[in-house]
């Protein structure tokens, strides 16, 4: 429910996990138009990690090891109220401590860093916040798609 109460949600992951993060906005535009991500270090994720308020939710994907400034913007997060998910590789990522759900999908062992863990946690949370707003949202859905065949999009 925090992803689908919040106000706006923001999803948050460098280096490798940026491509989670990406995908997982991509996914969640079918429920929530006020889904951003903040995939970079320089200034422009910076800046974008100023913008949450209590209301929002960040969504954090920590999967390397620690990056000075994934922990500033959880910083940022947790000062401003912001209701924060975890998606780590171990139960003992440093960020847990600022995190109000964390969900764990170990990797240990696999010997390289393996993105499927996080990646099905990802699908599972898209899949459960999908099926508590269709009916909201299948009004809008039916009217994209009658859109896109008039403009014979799905035509071969």
């Amino acid at each position: 429910n925090a992803l689908l109460n919040a106000r706006r949600v923001y999803v948050a992951g460098f280096w490798s996990a940026a491509a989670l993060a990406e995908l997982f906005v991509e996914k969640f535009l079918y429920n929530n138009d006020n889904i951003f991500s903040i995939t970079s270090t320089g200034p422009e994720g910076m800046a974008r990690a100023m913008s949450i308020q209590k209301h929002d939710c960040l969504l954090v994907y920590s999967v390397n090891r620690p990056i000075s400034a994934l922990e500033r913007i959880v910083k940022i997060a947790k000062e401003k109220g912001a209701t924060i998910i975890l998606i780590a590789n171990k139960e003992t990522c440093w960020l847990a401590s600022y995190a109000d759900h964390c969900l764990v999908g170990s990797t240990e062992g696999v010997g390289f860093l393996s993105l499927v863990a996080p990646l099905l946690i990802s699908e599972i949370l898209l899949s459960c916040s999908v099926s508590k707003v269709w009916k909201k949202r299948k009004k809008y859905t039916d009217s994209l798609n009658t859109l896109l065949e008039d403009m014979d999009y799905y035509k071969d």
